[in-house]
């Protein structure tokens, strides 16, 4: 199947990839899952948006240029929203994020409660949207893309966008295939300043046509089969107040004790975490939740390239 725009025939071959379906088959497909929420606002009218505390400093790059009032709000220890929410103004948007991919819960219950809301699930690709409530995805947090974003909503941008273009973006994915992901993780860093710039557009023929030969079934289920792993091996000593339902497929293991070095122990041992996120230890106060959540917080890998075998090592690093 010719994926290409012009349906040419013949000639040299282009990358050679399975061809299936998007995995969120009736979403509006944009090139980058901040862009989500410039789509949203510029489809509403709405002048104020609640935002959480706890989040990406990339959703106030794009609020800070939008023509829209933002109110950040924080979080209990349990990552849910502390706040009476009869204090919401109903002629507002409502962001809440669906932390590491395990409050799918929660969600369903402030749906309930909460007009306008907007679900931020770029940390929980394999959770359903609710019915009437806009939600936006990020695959590159999942799989070997270099950007995209779905958002599932009714709600229309009528504005013609360009398409983006993703064939020069790929320096980070094939370095880490060739000479590891130390070798490749600078070009990985000059990557992500690169989307800073990106402004609200279609996701590219590349990215769409990588996404649509993925085994979603497998992956989920291997991410699934790891989290419940680790949670075996790690709940007991974990201090993350969450309830860890374990038929989710999460983005990581969110992992918390009382050992002040462990984030670099496993960095030296080439289990690579990051901290979500690092403008939250400049902006939130150091008694904060959030500030304590950005800290300690350590983002344990579950994905569908590991198994049995690296959820042990991690574990006994961890436990040793």
């Amino acid at each position: 199947m010719n994926s290409s725009k012009d349906n040419s025939i013949g000639g040299f071959f282009e990358l050679e990839l399975d061809q299936g379906n998007h995995y969120h088959q009736n979403a509006v497909h944009l090139n980058l899952g901040r862009n989500c929420l410039e789509y949203i606002i510029r489809s509403t009218n709405y002048k104020t948006i609640y935002v959480p505390q706890y989040t990406c400093s990339a959703l106030f790059d794009i609020l800070d240029h939008l023509d829209i009032k933002v109110k950040r709000y924080p979080l209990k220890d349990n990552l849910e929203v502390d706040l009476n929410f009869s204090m919401i103004n109903g002629d507002a948007l409502f962001m809440y994020t669906n932390y590491f991919g395990l409050k799918d819960n929660y969600i369903l219950s402030i749906s309930k409660r909460i007009k306008n809301l907007i679900i931020d699930n770029c940390q929980a690709f394999f959770s359903k949207p609710l019915s009437k409530v806009d939600s936006f995805y990020s695959p590159r947090k999942f799989f070997g893309v270099s950007d995209g974003a779905y958002l599932v909503t009714e709600k229309v941008y009528q504005c013609m966008l360009e398409t983006d273009v993703s064939s020069g973006r790929l320096r980070h994915l094939t370095g880490r295939i060739e000479q590891g992901p130390q070798t490749a993780f600078d070009d990985f860093q000059l990557h992500e300043l690169s989307l800073e710039k990106e402004g609200l557009k279609k996701m590219s023929n590349l990215t769409s046509t990588i996404l649509q030969s993925i085994n979603y079934e497998k992956a989920g289920d291997k991410r699934n089969i790891n989290y419940r792993l680790l949670h075996k091996k790690l709940g007991a000593s974990n201090m993350v107040k969450l309830d860890f339902d374990l038929s989710l497929k999460p983005m990581v293991y969110p992992f918390m004790s009382e050992k002040e070095d462990l984030r670099s122990k496993l960095i030296r041992n080439k289990v690579f975490v990051a901290t979500y996120w690092p403008n939250i230890l400049e902006e939130c106060a150091i008694d904060s939740i959030e500030f304590n959540f950005a800290k300690n917080i350590i983002p344990l890998p579950v994905d569908q390239r590991y198994g049995e075998k690296e959820m042990e090592f991690i574990a006994t690093l961890i436990l040793e």
